[in-house]
């Protein structure tokens, strides 16, 4: 081994993780090429949860829902700053001759975190079961969702999706299942034509709804998820609708145009290949919760390449032709 001295960054690179880890935790290897053991992060986790990748050379504890590279884990473990960390993993390198420069370590530091998805202060809003019978309580009436139908969505599939109409609120709605399939919510879009005249939501939840961390369509497709080893992203739940009826039934829905801390890591638990097919006005590369899943997971992107889609448009608008071709063109997404 060298003894000249190296950067942070190298000094990272040196020292493998699994080595590192094994010190603090008993570790398997699986058939996938990944340790898994039981998180010495946590004291509430009974079966393995914490996950080494040595091929990436990072780690991520489903438990504590921390994840990162060497120096991330000693941040975490240790409970220390990063100036404390990078002592510590300096005094362990030493043992193997690797003498580390750290001058620049404020600018590698960053460097290395950037990867890492932003842990923001969401607003929390309890939430209950609301119970499985609870959209009986509005009609189904194909007058009143007729314009859905023209839009390419199923009978079939709003009849699978459970989708009502309100007479009250003069509203179509549909139930928003928890990751289990419990109705823990009810989304309703107008159909007044004069709903922004009149200064009206054309999508509302009934109930609060300050933390969303659920998949929408997930518990009703996850058998389809699981088997095919993938899962679709779009950002409105009519799409994963209209893609039902097309036999296209390992999606779900974001309920919005970025991923969330919280459905980061439900990605991540899933642990399928993602597939992003969001509406053409979004960057993925923006979206840092989602660039952080490049790291851990297979990341796939549907591009409007070829202008196949309008401004604002879903993947899915153009009809199944232009979706089918859209996702034989998807692109991988690696990390820069």
């Amino acid at each position: 081994m060298p003894s000249e001295e190296i950067s942070l960054r190298e000094l990272i690179e040196s020292v493998d993780i699994v080595e590192y880890i094994s010190q603090y935790m008993d570790l398997g290897l699986r058939q996938d090429g990944e340790y898994w053991g039981i998180s010495c992060l946590s004291e509430h986790d009974s079966d393995p949860s914490f996950s080494v990748n040595p091929e990436k050379q990072i780690f991520w504890d489903f438990s504590s829902h921390n994840g990162g590279n060497v120096l991330n884990f000693i941040m975490c473990y240790d409970h220390c700053s990063i100036a404390q960390a990078i002592e510590k993993l300096k005094d362990y390198a030493s043992s193997m001759g690797i003498r580390a420069n750290t001058s620049q370590s404020l600018h590698c530091t960053r460097e290395i975190m950037k990867y890492m998805p932003p842990k923001k202060k969401e607003k929390v809003a309890k939430y209950k079961d609301l119970g499985h019978d609870f959209m009986d309580k509005y009609e189904t009436n194909w007058e009143m969702t007729r314009e859905w139908e023209l839009e390419g969505i199923t009978r079939e599939a709003m009849d699978f999706f459970q989708v009502r109409f309100d007479p009250v609120s003069d509203r179509i709605v549909f139930p928003i299942r928890s990751l289990s399939g419990d109705i823990i919510n009810v989304c309703g879009r107008t159909v007044d034509p004069e709903y922004k005249e009149k200064k009206q939501r054309k999508y509302t939840y009934f109930f609060p709804l300050g933390r969303f961390d659920t998949l929408y369509g997930f518990s009703e497709n996850c058998d389809e998820i699981f088997s095919r080893g993938e899962i679709i992203v779009f950002e409105g739940p009519k799409s994963v609708m209209k893609a039902w009826g097309w036999g296209v039934r390992n999606a779900v829905a974001l309920c919005t145009s970025h991923v969330n801390t919280y459905q980061f890591d439900i990605f991540l638990k899933i642990g399928v290949r993602v597939v992003f097919a969001l509406d053409t006005d979004a960057d993925i590369f923006k979206d840092d919760n989602i660039t952080g899943l490049v790291r851990y997971l297979t990341i796939e992107n549907v591009v409007n390449k070829d202008g196949l889609l309008g401004e604002k448009m879903a993947p899915v608008d153009a009809g199944l032709e232009v979706w089918n071709k859209l996702y034989r063109t998807r692109r991988r997404v690696v990390r820069k």
